[in-house]
């Protein structure tokens, strides 16, 4: 989002404030905002069954492109775990696939989130329902 008055500068200010401990986050976060103003962030997104599968396919291509461009290895892993996430939540809410990636793939990405000890129990529960849309087991 480019802030095209005051209020849109606080807005973009408050986002930098808000998630200035995690830069990789951050950036995540924005494309979000700016795909989908009406969402917190990517995880709030990815938990939304609400939010249009054309904006999931757009946020899809950005990770995409930020997994391959991103400036260090830690923007390129929040990339790939994003845009794994999106492609899930294209599966779960709009029972959609919006990837052409094989089922293998996409089970080895949703396993390695499902995995983390860090991943929130509501992230793991979409990781879990995907993972089930592939007709797989899910392994602890």
């Amino acid at each position: 989002m480019i802030p095209r008055s005051r209020s849109q500068l606080g807005t973009a200010l408050g986002w930098a404030v808000e998630t200035e401990s995690d830069p990789s986050m951050a950036t995540a976060d924005w494309l979000v905002q700016d795909a989908c103003p009406r969402a917190a962030g990517i995880f709030s997104l990815v938990n939304d069954p609400d939010i249009p599968v054309e904006v999931l396919i757009q946020l899809k291509d950005a990770f995409k492109a930020w997994r391959v461009m991103g400036e260090n290895a830690r923007d390129r892993r929040m990339a790939a775990y994003c845009y794994a996430l999106v492609i899930a939540a294209g599966l779960v809410h709009a029972g959609r696939r919006i990837s052409t990636q094989s089922d293998g793939a996409l089970l080895r990405s949703f396993q390695a989130i499902r995995m983390d000890k860090t991943c929130a129990d509501h992230v793991r529960g979409l990781i879990d329902r995907a993972i089930r849309m592939l007709n797989a087991p899910t392994t602890d």
